[in-house]
């Protein structure tokens, strides 16, 4: 038998003019504008209630497994709002940098020389990267976003060392054939890493470029 459906009515069919004057209208109710947290608390507000009733109207054994549920909410309860009200200031764990997980300057360049003298020059290589990199954050002489590369984080930190511009471009260069590409590099480009980190580490930037036209900021990948 062929199911019969009714015409829908005119005024349930706007036109996209009064459409879009519903759902504006719709949008402005006071309940869409309510902090996460108020709302949050309302709907458990009501969930206690429609428990309590029901635990009134219950048997025995059934007012006990709402009690039950009645503490498990509260516990939830108890979690979520120290959650939703954490500081979101607060300092979390220093950004990886290239691919590491953050760790001091210093630290990833004893990781590097280690390696090094364990005959690990490609690790020796990323790590004496990875602290020139963390360096130049830490100095605030790049500025730290999300996705910066290794040739991305040598072109902006050139124009605070200007007379070192070509040996950044070669150290981000071996840094992505190593990391990215799997390529070996001997333990001479690995020293010559650790050399420029040591460098820029003493020398004094040039702040007056640095802080010229250089692109916006980035944390490195």
């Amino acid at each position: 038998m062929p199911l019969l459906l009714a015409p829908v009515p005119d005024a349930l069919r706007p036109d996209p003019g009064q459409a879009r004057s519903w759902v504006e209208r719709e949008l402005s109710r006071a309940e869409y504008h309510r902090p996460l947290l108020e709302r949050f608390v309302s709907w458990l507000g009501g969930l206690w209630e429609s428990l309590t009733r029901s635990a009134l109207d219950a048997s025995p054994l059934s007012t006990g497994v709402a009690v039950l549920v009645l503490v498990v909410v509260l516990a939830l309860v108890a979690v979520a709002v120290a959650r939703l009200r954490r500081d979101p200031s607060a300092p979390g764990p220093a950004p990886a940098v290239l691919g590491a997980a953050g760790a001091s300057p210093d630290a990833h360049r004893a990781a590097a020389e280690t390696a090094l003298a364990a005959g690990r020059p490609d690790t020796a290589l990323v790590e004496a990267f990875r602290a020139l990199a963390s360096r130049a954050l830490g100095r605030g002489l790049v500025d730290a976003r999300p996705g910066l590369t290794a040739d991305e984080l040598a072109d902006d930190l050139s124009p605070a060392f200007p007379a070192h511009a070509d040996d950044l471009a070669r150290a981000a260069r071996l840094f992505d054939l190593v990391f990215y590409g799997e390529q070996p590099v001997d333990a001479d480009g690995a020293r010559s890493v650790l050399a420029l980190d040591a460098t820029l580490r003493d020398a004094r930037p040039d702040l007056h470029e640095a802080t010229g036209d250089r692109p916006g900021a980035a944390v490195p990948r």
